[in-house]
């Protein structure tokens, strides 16, 4: 029995800007959800976080996650994939610079770090804190 999946939406280039700016964003919005957590059970403040700052936090991760994807979208591409169903975002690079193939390195390595390593450093030592922080309580609790 043959199936012919086929997508109802037409997909385009715009589908990868899309994905370029989304898992940016996403790594970030952890990363702020962990801090707030961490300030929220180990300083507990009494004043909590304000809509209108909430919205400028957001504001400005959504900002910066563009500016730096905005490389990575302009390379991005549509295409279909040999042996494989459907069609997937791909950087198309094509330079004979030596130059531009390290400046391009370079930015994928600096991304790198932007996006998965100094993120889930501040995750990791964010709960972590937490989770130390609900030890002693539970030490002190006597259970």
């Amino acid at each position: 029995m043959k199936t012919d999946y086929q997508w109802f939406v037409k997909r385009t280039d715009l589908d990868c800007i899309h994905g370029g700016i989304t898992p940016v964003f996403s790594t970030f919005t952890l990363t702020a959800v962990s801090v707030d957590r961490n300030i929220l059970i180990r300083h507990q403040i009494k004043k909590p976080l304000r809509i209108k700052h909430a919205l400028r936090v957001i504001a400005g991760f959504a900002t910066f996650a563009s500016l730096i994807s905005l490389p990575t979208m302009l390379k991005q591409r549509l295409g279909p994939f040999p042996n494989f169903c459907g069609e997937f975002c791909t950087e198309i690079f094509v330079s004979r610079s030596t130059t531009m193939k390290t400046h391009y390195r370079i930015y994928g390595g600096v991304l790198l770090i932007m996006q998965f390593v100094i993120p889930f450093t501040i995750i990791i030592i964010s709960y972590t804190a937490i989770s130390l922080r609900i030890g002693q309580s539970m030490i002190l609790k006597g259970t």
